[in-house]
């Protein structure tokens, strides 16, 4: 993990502390994590499998739900074939249910969840802030030979897609600490003309401040 991600994951951490008085929460769970991204195909490549470090932070003033901003680096996102040096930051905000031990069969210490996201992915691109290749394809028309078509992509540095992300996990819950997983499927819903789908696996350690 580079200086830039540990600036990151901890600039996210101090902004999150700041805002709790703000946003008037009884409750606040700070989580850094760790995982993968695979995601699928695209009209201009494959992207690449990503690895993801971010801090997910949530405020709830109800046992059963929490508002929270995930703020997260990934360290290739592009597709593949090509090295452009391209990196992402997501953010994202994703009300979360929680299934908790007062309102179902539950052990108190077992809390698995529901989170439903929206947000954006960033590119971030390093000297230079442009990068461009073709993809090449074929066309074929009644009675002719095939044709090669070749579409030029342009990467800009501040490129930013729009995420929609869906799914849960479970939380192993002791006092003010939790270990918790989350298993996702995230969506790029305007990457290039298409709509790569991938799964997203993360784990981490949440500190919990505050009671409800």
């Amino acid at each position: 993990m580079n200086l830039r991600v540990v600036g990151l994951l901890v600039l996210s951490i101090i902004l999150s502390t700041f805002m709790v008085p703000t946003l008037s929460a009884q409750k606040v769970e700070i989580t850094p994590y760790v995982g993968g991204l695979w995601p699928g195909s695209s009209t201009v490549g494959e992207l690449k499998t990503n690895a993801i470090w971010g801090v997910r932070t949530g405020f709830s003033g109800d046992p059963m739900f929490a508002l929270e901003l995930n703020l997260a680096y990934l360290n290739h996102f592009e597709v593949k074939g090509i090295d452009p040096k391209s990196r992402g930051f997501l953010w994202e905000v994703a009300p979360t249910y929680f299934f908790t031990s007062e309102d179902y069969s539950l052990p108190s210490a077992l809390v698995p969840f529901l989170s439903v996201g929206v947000g954006g992915l960033t590119t971030r691109l390093k000297d230079p802030n442009r990068f461009s290749y073709n993809v090449y394809g074929n066309t074929q028309f009644l009675g002719a030979p095939s044709q090669t078509t070749v579409r030029p992509v342009e990467l800009d540095n501040g490129d930013t897609f729009f995420t929609v992300s869906a799914g849960g996990g479970l939380k192993v819950q002791h006092g003010p600490v939790a270990f918790r997983g989350d298993l996702k499927a995230r969506v790029l819903p305007n990457y290039y003309g298409s709509s790569p789908i991938g799964f997203e696996a993360t784990a981490g350690v949440s500190f919990i401040i505050g009671k409800h």
